[in-house]
This record gives structure tokens, sequence and C-alpha cells, in this order.
């Protein structure tokens, strides 16, 4: 486990980032985010499916961190899902990509770390429990900060009946 896992929900597993959420990482995670930074993708993948190669995970469902549906209209693409895409193979895990639905929520970013784990109470579910019950999972996202999307989200995973819940993210800030 990693360093700061404490703070995250006793349902996962483990949880693997290769970098730290500064200098480059964090700028190829924001212009991913927030400029259209599709283009980066592609090396962001190979750094992560790197990282699993040289610290595997494997799983039979590889499951993205949704979006909200606006932020979903807004940006035109999940960068988790793009993520989740890269590295599928690699852990020889189906990409499931409505295991996890997000409803609307005031953004994340701008709300402080205790406030975050309140905003995301309840924010997601699993519409079809089948799709993850009794598999072995891996979430996948961007860049963890507080930790509490990804605790949200394993703690639904973990109610749907996942065996096991991974998570994998290109950078922490924990």
């Amino acid at each position: 486990m990693c360093r700061g896992c404490r703070r995250l929900s006793p349902a996962l597993s483990s949880l693997r980032v290769p970098f730290a959420y500064e200098g480059a990482a964090r700028t190829a995670v924001l212009n991913l985010k927030f400029k259209s930074g599709r283009y980066l993708v592609p090396v962001m993948g190979e750094l992560l499916r790197r990282e699993l190669e040289r610290r595997p995970l494997h799983a039979d469902v590889v499951v993205p961190v949704p979006l909200a549906p606006k932020r979903m209209r807004q940006r035109g693409y999940n960068q988790a899902l793009l993520l989740a895409q890269q590295v599928a193979s690699v852990v020889r895990g189906e990409v499931v990509v409505d295991a996890l639905v997000r409803e609307e929520r005031p953004p994340q970013q701008s709300l402080a770390a205790a406030e975050r784990l309140l905003n995301l109470r309840g924010a997601f579910s699993c519409p079809v429990p089948t799709q993850v019950s009794n598999y072995s999972v891996i979430l996948v996202d961007d860049v963890v900060t507080t930790g509490a999307t990804l605790s949200a989200c394993t703690d639904t995973l973990a109610e749907a009946g996942a065996r096991r819940v991974s998570a994998l993210a290109f950078a922490r800030d924990l």
C-alpha cells in the first residue's frame, strides 16, 4: 500500500500511482482535464503500462471513475476512461464504462478535504451490480488528491459485490 492510503477506503486493496502531482505530471493531468489534452493519453498510458509491468495488477474488470453528466457534456470525454482503455490489456481486464454512475455535485476541486468527503457521499451508484459482482476490479483515475473520489467509488463497488478493488492513477497528492 502507499503512503497516505490509510485515508482511503478500507475496501481498497491496493493503489498504484507512479507520479507525484507536481511538475510535468501535474501539467499533464491539468492539460488532459481542462485544455483538451487528449493528445497526452498515449504517453500517459505508456507510463501507466510501464508501472504495471514493473508492479503487476490483474483484474477481471477495469472501471474508470465516471464524470458527472454535465462535466461530460462540457469536456466531451472522460479522461479516466481514456487512461483505462490504455491499460486494460496489461491488467487483462475488460473496460466496463458504465459500471459506476455519478450524480451531479459541486466540483471537488473547489472544496476542502472534509467537504469533498461529504460532497461525494451517495454520489456514485452501480446500476448493474452483476458487472462487478464477484470480480476483481481495477478502478482508474487521472489523479488522487484527497482520496475522497477513490474511496467513494471503492465503497460503491464493494457494496455492489466486487471481490477485490484496486486502484490505478497517473499522479497523487496524498
